[in-house]
């Protein structure tokens, strides 16, 4: 190994006696130069600063090490690159939707205009470090990405977005859609966690009119305003839901094309309400659409809903196969059967199933057509017309497994009524305990 791909790993002293606590910065921050000018540069401006840990290397933003991407290895990346060059965006956009997506990046480069810093932004970079630098340039942009840390050190976690697709035509993807958007809304509002639902079928999409909201121009409105687009328009836009606070986003008034949304302004959208909501429900069109594909792929878990005839199963298969054949395959996919019916299995096994998907199914949601019909036809969540059905409790249960596997115990605890308190939290659970 040469010297220019040589890792140059470097313990600066944290002793007071040499650093003032405002030149402390507690985190292991990993570095990436074009060249070695570049990287000497960067160390001799941070000279002053102290480190958890300070790694550079000289590497292209399309070679990130591989230790790089091992959890918990680092805590902010710094990558140099060319803003000028395409071929440097798609491999940092690549990065930032991959193995980097909860980890702080900071972008380093020369000839970084207004505009060329939003739309780094807008990919989801944290800050910007213009060349040349100064030694207070860094702390300041070391300092902003430190506040994405938690007070244990570890990287704060954005929002999760689960997307629904659908394994046939009218399978109830967008009820459970619906229901699984209120319940989460309802469950985390109280702590301070938005949930955001998007009606992304586009042109036939009803999850407004389940919630009694009227299709509005928002999602125009947001496409017309793209170049503007952030956290504060977005919200304005969706409509808030009495009762649960869920804000979704309708369908537009009128038919508009699939192509009226760009795959590009599609994961602008997601990247900011990832920033702002815990959770973000998409409910997906039938059709695949390069936009569409591009919500897959940024999703954190996929549930493709369908039902047991031949028709629905013959969808979900191929709904399966294209998620392979889109290079899909590694994002976490729930199979779930909606209306379930003891007699349907007489008809069709859950084994046969299972077969033909060539994987299991992962949840059944019982059949109860009155009940979801009378509570659709009001505009409002299951429970409000019955407090205690099975197909409630069924959807419950599956997005509380969803959420259990995506986050942690004490997500799933708030969901479940049994959050762990505060003195459990903080490692002192069993101190009032009875011998």
């Amino acid at each position: 190994m040469n010297e220019e791909t040589m890792m140059n790993l470097m313990y600066l002293p944290t002793k007071k006696d040499f650093y003032s606590d405002d030149r402390a910065i507690s985190l292991t921050l990993a570095a990436l130069f074009m060249t070695k000018n570049s990287e000497q540069s960067f160390l001799d401006s941070c000279r002053g600063i102290s480190f958890k840990q300070l790694i550079t290397r000289i590497e292209d933003v399309s070679s990130v090490p591989q230790e790089f991407h091992q959890k918990g290895f680092v805590d902010v990346l710094l990558v140099e690159l060319d803003v000028n060059l395409d071929d440097d965006l798609q491999d940092l956009q690549i990065l930032l939707d991959k193995d980097f997506r909860d980890i702080p990046v900071i972008v380093t480069a020369r000839d970084v205009t207004l505009n060329v810093a939003r739309e780094l932004m807008y990919m989801g970079v944290v800050d910007v470090l213009t060349q040349p630098f100064t030694e207070t340039d860094i702390l300041m942009v070391l300092k902003r990405a430190s506040e994405k840390q938690d007070r244990h050190g570890a990287p704060a976690a954005k929002g999760k977005v689960i997307s629904f697709i659908k394994g046939g035509g009218g399978v109830g993807a967008t009820t459970l859609a619906v229901q699984a958007g209120c319940f989460l809304s309802k469950q985390l509002g109280p702590h301070g966690m938005g949930v955001s639902l998007l009606d992304l079928d586009i042109q036939f999409g009803t999850a407004g009119l389940y919630l009694d909201m009227q299709n509005d121009d928002g999602l125009m409105d947001i496409l017309a305003a793209r170049e503007r687009m952030d956290g504060t328009l977005l919200t304005g836009l969706f409509n808030k839901h009495d009762g649960t606070g869920l804000k979704v986003l309708t369908i537009p008034r009128d038919v508009v094309p699939m192509d009226v949304i760009s795959d590009e302004t599609m994961l602008r959208i997601l990247k900011i309400l990832r920033q702002d909501n815990k959770f973000t429900i998409v409910d997906l069109p039938g059709v695949w659409t390069p936009w569409s594909a591009k919500v897959l792929e940024y999703s954190d878990m996929i549930i493709l809903v369908t039902e047991i005839s031949i028709s629905a199963i013959s969808q979900a298969k191929r709904q399966l196969d294209t998620l392979q054949a889109q290079g899909l395959g590694d994002i976490p996919v729930k199979v779930v059967v909606n209306r379930f019916t003891e007699k349907t299995e007489k008809i069709f096994s859950i084994s046969d199933v299972e077969n033909v998907l060539g994987r299991p199914i992962d949840h059944k949601v019982p059949n109860d057509y009155k009940l979801v019909c009378n509570a659709e036809n009001k505009g409002v969540p299951l429970v409000k017309i019955v407090s205690k059905s099975k197909v409630d409790k069924s959807i419950r249960d599956l997005i509380i497994q969803v959420v259990g596997e995506l986050t942690d115990e004490e997500m799933k605890g708030h969901l479940t009524g049994s959050s762990p308190s505060f003195l459990k939290r903080i490692g002192f659970g069993n101190v009032f305990t009875k011998k």
